[in-house]
Parts: structure tokens; sequence; C-alpha cells
């Protein structure tokens, strides 16, 4: 069985209208559904889906405030047994996971109903069957092959903080992720509207005491929010039942919850999908967005967050990682926090103490386009996990800059005793860091820059991320 990961689609800039949406299923274990979809060209398709079984993986919790019936555990992934077309096929349900393609169709496990309802904030309620599935035609862009990428400038992984559809939020609650997260530094980077619509729901013009959102209605069936801009960046037309373009700027990524400046540590922009009222997965959709607005080859997906113990083990997984038609992944590297160099997708490890690490992975493709991505691991003692520093970085700005050029970084640690260091990856001496540090590169190239410090009670702390200086 031929099961591959899709990156852009190459006729999506010659194709004249938009692709139809994905077809969503939901599907108790036994159902079987006969599916007929539509090709740009008018020719159909057809295919017969059976769900099998559902296996889904927990792991301890040791971090979140959570109901007792969930006590100690979150979903780590599932892992659905199909029959496609008489013929066995296993999907994998988890963070960052891609459509894969079987039989001329891809397929995607939006969610199960365990996923999408054992949650103490924004379970999904009306997920009545126990798994819904997204189909698509191979070949066929995943939706409207117009829509556009919502923030102007930005580079996918630009900061440590960023969460996706399902994975697990690293706050005090069981929350799964329903949209996207995009960290950035607050009121640089212009958002704009990924598809024409009306807007529904405006911030403006003193926010709306929630999450300052932007709502447009594309058309009958899709709604698209915006989430955390500051009402001082809204554009002053963005108002209610105005008809807006797709590329007109709404406003700027913000750190707006309920008030100003609450995002403090996590300043990110949130983007959500609704499609004949429900939730719908934002990470296919975007991915592909990405790679129609911007050049890269290649996008390093490490996983974002784990989760363990001293002597416990964590997998790491660097194949979810995602490339452009017509390119291939040659090379994956991972750079340890123990000084260690593992040169394979996978790798398990485990940790002696408690602490913030961080894991680098490098991929190259046949070309040498070269992508970093960097897993953030919190080793846990059990004990006083409350205590844990956590946080994030950024820096600004994230695509454009040049050698010579000033980068502003962002130090959002906490829990923190005494000084972090500032390691910007160009062989300079490390630097002190408070919570903002300007530099300026002399080469072009890709770096690493590293924040390090220690916990209040003395564990080891790091925090990467990657900054990119263009020729």
């Amino acid at each position: 069985m031929m099961i591959r990961f899709l990156g852009l689609l190459l006729y999506a800039a010659i194709c004249q209208q938009a692709a139809a949406w994905p077809m969503y299923i939901d599907f108790n274990i036994g159902d079987d559904h006969h599916i007929t979809l539509q090709d740009r060209y008018g020719e159909k398709h057809t295919c017969k889906l059976k769900l099998v079984s559902i296996d889904h993986e927990y792991e301890p919790n040791y971090w979140h405030r959570i109901p007792k019936e969930y006590q100690a555990k979150h979903l780590k992934s599932v892992r659905l047994s199909l029959e496609v077309n008489g013929r066995k096929v296993e999907l994998i349900k988890r963070p960052y996971q891609s459509p894969v393609s079987v039989d001329g169709f891809r397929l995607y496990v939006e969610d199960t109903k365990r996923w999408a309802k054992e949650a103490s904030f924004l379970a999904i309620e009306n997920f009545l069957k126990d798994a819904r599935i997204a189909v698509a035609l191979d070949n066929e862009s995943w939706g409207p092959s117009d829509m556009l990428f919502p923030i102007r400038s930005y580079r996918w992984g630009s900061s440590p903080y960023q969460n996706t559809w399902g994975s697990l939020v690293p706050y005090n609650s069981l929350y799964y992720h329903r949209g996207e997260d995009f960290g950035a530094i607050p009121d640089q980077l212009e958002v704009q509207a990924i598809l024409e619509g009306t807007v529904m729901e405006t911030p403006l013009p003193k926010g709306d005491g929630k999450s300052n959102a932007i709502v447009v209605r594309h058309d009958a069936d899709f709604t698209y929010r915006v989430s955390h801009v500051n009402t001082t960046t809204v554009q002053k037309n963005i108002q209610k039942d105005v008809h807006i373009e797709d590329g007109e700027i709404l406003a700027k990524t913000g750190n707006t919850y309920r008030r100003p400046g609450a995002q403090y540590r996590d300043p990110h922009l949130h983007i959500d999908f609704t499609y004949k009222g429900r939730p719908v997965s934002t990470f296919p959709f975007l991915i592909e967005a990405y790679f129609r607005d911007y050049p890269e080859n290649l996008i390093a997906i490490s996983g974002s967050y784990a989760y363990t113990m001293p002597g416990e083990e964590v997998a790491l997984d660097a194949t979810r990682s995602i490339v452009r038609t017509g390119h291939r992944i040659i090379d994956y590297t991972w750079k340890l926090h123990d000084g260690q160099i593992v040169n394979q997708a996978k790798h398990k490890l485990r940790y002696s103490r408690p602490g913030l690490y961080t894991e680098e992975l490098i991929v190259r493709t046949d070309d040498g386009s070269e992508d970093r991505d960097f897993l953030q691991v919190r080793v846990f003692d059990n004990r006083n996990n409350e205590s844990l520093a956590y946080g994030w970085a950024y820096h600004t700005p994230v695509r454009g800059l040049r050698p010579g050029q000033t980068v502003r970084f962002w130090n959002r640690l906490t829990g923190i005793k005494g000084d972090v260091s500032l390691d910007t990856g160009d062989g300079s001496s490390a630097k002190t860091i408070e919570k903002e540090y300007e530099y300026q590169y002399a080469n072009p190239g890709t770096y690493t820059a590293t924040f390090s410090g220690r916990g209040t009670d003395g564990h080891e702390v790091t925090v990467k991320m990657k900054i990119v200086v263009e020729e």
C-alpha cells in the first residue's frame, strides 16, 4: 500500500476554479460509506470506506488540573483501522498529522468522540459518532485553492509557541486545541482575510471582552475566525455586515484575551474554521495555503511539545515533516540536549532529571533546502510540578531579515532563578537577556538561538528557535 505525504499541489497556480470542500463523514465502528467525489474536470470517483476499529493511546498527565474522570491521562494519538475498497488501511490522528493518499483519495482523521468530548475546556458537544474522517481527491486542493495564509510576512515555526488542531495546549486545563496558533510579537505582522466574505463579528470599537475575534462568513457553509488582535490595529472598515475581499488587511497579530496585554508570555494569532455548523481541522488547509503563499520547499515538524518523568521514554518522530511536491527529504538530524547527534527520523531517549529541555530537528531535501523545528520536553518530578519553569521566545522580523539589520528577541520564560542567557547561534559570545535584546547578524544563514537558565529549584531550562537571515 502506498501512503505518502502531500505538499503543495502544482495545479493550484493555474486552476481557475476553487476546488470542492473535503467531504466529512461520521462513523461508528462497523459503519461503511460509499462516497462519490467529482474532480475539477467533472469526472466522478467512487470509494467504499468502512471503520473497523479505533485504538486510543493515552499518556500520563503531570501538569493539568483536570476533572477526576480524566485524571492522570490525556490523549496522545489514535489509530483507526479502515477498509478502503476492501483493503485494510491504518490512519493516525495526532498533532501535525497530514492527510494520506490511498487509492486516489486523501484521508484525514478529524477527530474521535473521545478526543472531541474528553476535555474540560472547549469540548465538541455535537460529536455523536465514534469518529469523523475528512476525504478529498488526490491531486486536488484541500478546500478552496485560492485560500490565503492568514499572516503576511510570516515564517512557519518562527516561534516555539505553536498549537495545532487536536494538540494539548500547555496550560492548566485539559484543552485540546480547535484551530491553529502562530506565535508572534504583538502588533508586528499583518493579518489578512483568507477568503472573501462578510464580517459577522468585530472587536471594534472597544474590544469584545473575550478574545478580540474577527469572524468572517465566506458563504452559507464556511466561517473563519481570527483571534487575540489588539483593537488599536483593527482596520476601521472591519465592521459588522461589511463585505471584505480576500487578501484585505484585517488587523495585526496581537496579545489580547479578555483584556489588552493578557497574553504576556504567549502572544499569538489563533485561527479556527467552522464548516456546516461544525468545527473542522485547520491544519491541512493552512499547510497548503502556506506553500502557495511562501517559497519554502520544506516544513520540519518535531511535534512541538512532549511531557515525561525522569527515566521514562520519549519518542522523537520527524516523519510528519512536509515537503513540497516534486522534492523529497533526504536527511533527518536530531541535535539532542546532551550533545548527541542522531541521524534518523525516529529516536527514543530518557531524561535523568526534571527540567525544560529542547531537542533540535534539522531536515534537508534533495534540492539543498533545510528547515529546523524544536521539541520542548517538560520533564516533571511529580512533587512540585507547578514550579517547573516554562515559557517561550520570539523574534522580529521573522521574514526578510538581512545581514546588518536589527532583530529583536523576546524572552518570555517564567519560573527562572537568576539570569537568562541568549546564544544567537552565530559563534558570538552569549548575552544576558531580561525581556528584550537587539542584535545584528553579519552573514546570511539559518541560526539556532538558544535561551537558557535555571528554574527556581535549579533545574535546567532551555528554549530554542530558528533565525533565518536572508541574502
